[in-house]
């Protein structure tokens, strides 16, 4: 209090775990804490100072314990990648946003979160593709998703590159995956906590 902090955006999953004790079939606490319920903790120690705590997730990015174990949920390259390299070296993982299971993972992993603690807000991060860097190694070049814009345009993304008549089309494709999760997610939460906070990170 005496220093004006008023809320706290707390990592609430990370490398593939959370911080708190969860029934989830795929999504596991991090054994780093014994069981301990940080989560829990925290919104104690914050609510008796009258401090906000908003449960910061990473939605599509994971780590390996869940790439792993749902290696068929990975987002796919134009390359037939699995995996996003940051500055060529550091592997990242992201979850498919199109596919129905991924989808239903989320929202049970995020119902639990909302029903089971008195959070103030939600902040989400990586509610996106992975970065499409110059598009010669961008992502949503899976089975499913190829099939689904096939199925809307009569054409394969996986030939298309900038410049060509449907490369449009295809990159709103991608855009009203993302949107139409984002809105059943944001829906399904304030269906259960209507005042809830909702945010979230977008770089342009």
């Amino acid at each position: 209090e005496s220093i004006n902090i008023n809320t706290i955006y707390l990592e609430t999953h990370w490398n593939g775990y959370t911080i708190y004790p969860t029934g989830n079939e795929i999504m596991k606490q991090n054994p780093m804490f014994n069981g301990f319920d940080v989560l829990a903790s925290y919104l104690k120690e914050a609510h008796s100072r009258g401090i906000e705590v908003h449960a910061w997730v990473e939605n599509f990015l994971v780590a390996l314990p869940i790439a792993e174990k749902k290696p068929e949920w990975l987002n796919i390259s134009r390359k037939g990648d699995n995996y996003y390299l940051e500055n060529g070296v550091t592997k990242y993982y992201f979850m498919n946003p199109a596919l129905p299971e991924v989808r239903d993972f989320l929202s049970e992993l995020y119902k639990e979160l909302v029903r089971k603690y008195n959070i103030d807000g939600i902040q989400f991060d990586y509610l996106r593709y992975p970065n499409s860097g110059d598009y010669t190694n961008d992502f949503g070049y899976d089975a499913y998703t190829r099939q689904l814009f096939m199925n809307f345009s009569g054409t394969d993304p996986i030939t298309l590159k900038p410049g060509d008549s449907l490369w449009q089309k295809w990159c709103e494709f991608r855009e009203y995956i993302i949107s139409s999760y984002a809105y059943r997610i944001f829906s399904e939460l304030k269906s259960l906590k209507p005042k809830m906070h909702i945010s979230a990170d977008i770089w342009i």
